[in-house]
């Protein structure tokens, strides 16, 4: 087929035909060149636009990535640039008038994945869920408690009514395998009393136990409510669960002693002592949570933090009267009694002398 041609010496451009439809002396379309005419005259010519540079400036430098497409606006005469890189793809804005380059739209994407690669969801109850959120293709995850740990605390060694609780805490990780790896938050902990087979008690000694307890930071503390304190050995199990339902189970076992006994404790203070001879005090403790400590107290001033002080060497009337022991244990805090007992001192009275003057013989008696 011949091609159709068409001249003309009239310098207007007509985008709002067809090619085929334009009437004499005009042009569907032009690239940096007008055609222009004198009025009433035969002769045209064609002018460049531009000059001979090309539509770039320096800013188009800073484009970074790899250009993918290009489009123009007809009526600001910007060029928009598509550009796809690494980790992410942007749409860039040029204004030839004053050489500016700036982004319109950036969709950044994780490290490693490229622009047709959706986010995968998935699970099966065990960590090894497909992920979403910047995860590799094929990335599995795994949950772990990396710590489980169980500690009897606020005990109350108070004799007739020791008590304690049992503060258990766990950390967990949710780890992907991809290069580099991703992670996951884990979403939530479930704490369980259980039998020694790990079977779930039916009754739960605490509010936050055998729910989903939120997490803080992979890492969450509970405690039990307050249980009376007898012999044995209790078993606790912690599930993690991570944000697109990864699991992960551990198990500790918790050893109670044997019911802590009251603090008691006596005082061994002499009811007498002999002028001259020797007063010494003596102070016994069981129960509560040793060591233990002592505080004496007593007359003349006396102090002592000795178990078995020695008052003095050569007892007089100074040191009678009652003497006082304050006995402490170690829990916290501390739990204290008070024993003690009087001392008197006998002393022996002052020998009187007479003398019998007629024999010149003197005598004493007492």
């Amino acid at each position: 087929m011949a091609e159709s041609k068409r001249t003309g010496l009239k310098g207007a451009m007509n985008k709002d035909l067809d090619d085929r439809l334009l009437p004499e002396g005009q042009y569907r379309d032009a690239l940096n060149i007008t055609v222009g005419h004198s009025e009433g005259s035969d002769v045209g010519a064609i002018e460049n636009i531009r000059g001979n540079s090309l539509v770039a400036g320096a800013a188009q430098d800073d484009i970074e990535g790899t250009v993918i497409g290009t489009t123009i606006d007809s009526e600001t005469g910007y060029i928009y640039y598509f550009v796809s890189d690494v980790n992410k793809d942007t749409i860039y804005e040029y204004n030839p008038d004053d050489d500016s380059l700036s982004i319109v739209l950036v969709d950044s994407r994780a490290p490693g994945t490229t622009p047709d690669e959706g986010d995968e969801t998935g699970g099966d109850g065990g960590g090894d869920a497909g992920g979403g959120g910047g995860e590799t293709p094929g990335e599995t995850f795994t949950v772990s408690v990396t710590s489980f740990t169980g500690t009897v605390v606020d005990v109350n060694q108070a004799a007739g009514s020791a008590t304690y609780k049992i503060a258990l805490a766990a950390s967990a990780t949710s780890t992907g395998d991809g290069t580099p790896p991703g992670s996951r938050n884990i979403g939530t902990f479930n704490f369980q009393e259980t039998d020694s087979g790990g079977t779930a008690l039916s009754s739960q000694p605490g509010a936050e136990f055998g729910t989903n307890v939120a997490a803080a930071n992979g890492s969450k503390t509970v405690e039990t409510n307050t249980i009376s304190k007898t012999a044995t050995t209790r078993y606790f199990k912690v599930t993690a669960t991570d944000s697109n339902g990864g699991t992960a189970t551990d198990t500790v076992t918790v050893s109670v002693t044997a019911g802590v006994a009251g603090l008691n404790g006596s005082a061994s203070v002499p009811s007498s002592v002999t002028q001259g001879t020797s007063l010494s005090l003596s102070a016994t403790a069981s129960g509560g949570i040793s060591p233990y400590t002592y505080s004496w107290t007593g007359p003349n001033s006396f102090s002592s933090s000795s178990r078995t002080p020695t008052v003095t060497s050569s007892a007089s009337s100074v040191h009678a009267g009652q003497y006082n022991v304050v006995i402490s244990d170690s829990a916290s805090p501390a739990n204290t009694i008070t024993r003690g007992g009087s001392v008197s001192v006998t002393t022996f009275g002052t020998p009187s002398v007479t003398t019998l003057a007629a024999s010149g013989i003197g005598r004493a008696h007492v």
